[in-house]
């Protein structure tokens, strides 16, 4: 019938119409996404060049520290005292400079060994009590002209030092760490 059909031409009508808003709508979405999405681009590529210069500043700083490690490398290795480093707890020799050494006899392996090993008593006092003192304390030890009785790569001897057991903080791998300065004594 021809009110069945004007009614069908009707709802065709409002649902092309229905169609079109709602496309419109999408499209206004659509535009206000790529509005959002290119200021968000701005602010991003202004961040990444933030984050480039910061990693820039970053690389030049490494290589003013590297150049600082370089140089506190050198100054330990060739300073004329005996020093060295070795982990607070379980205290193990992981740096020793030329120095050190000589005091425990040129061609002897340092790195690597218990600093109970190398010396084994101060003044007669077992000198795994002192380490661990100062270990457990974090007090440093200092003392002057102490009879250290070491391993030395011709075999025990003993010698006269000044003796400096120092804790540090973190270095290298190490949480905690004891600086070790021998000044020898013995020919005084």
């Amino acid at each position: 019938t021809k009110k069945q059909q004007i009614l069908m031409g009707m709802a065709k009508l409002v649902m092309d119409r229905t169609e079109i808003r709602l496309m419109a709508s999408s499209y206004e979405k659509l535009l206000n996404d790529k509005k959002n999405l290119l200021t968000d681009n701005r602010i991003i590529i202004e961040q990444n060049t933030e984050l480039k210069e910061f990693q820039e500043q970053i690389a030049e700083a490494n290589i003013v520290l590297e150049n600082v490690l370089d140089g506190y490398e050198m100054i330990f290795k060739h300073t004329p005292t005996a020093t060295g480093i070795c982990s607070s707890e379980r205290r193990i020799i992981w740096q020793a400079n030329d120095a050190m050494f000589r005091i425990f006899g040129s061609g002897f392996s340092l790195v690597g060994e218990p600093l109970e090993d190398l010396i084994t008593d101060i003044d007669g006092e077992n000198s795994c009590r002192i380490f661990n003192e100062v270990h457990l304390t974090g007090i440093p030890y200092h003392a002057k002209e102490k009879k250290l009785r070491i391993r030395h790569k011709d075999g025990f001897k003993s010698i006269h030092v000044n003796i400096s057991l120092q804790p540090i903080g973190r270095m290298g791998d190490e949480p905690a760490n004891i600086l070790l300065i021998l000044a020898d004594v013995t020919e005084q």
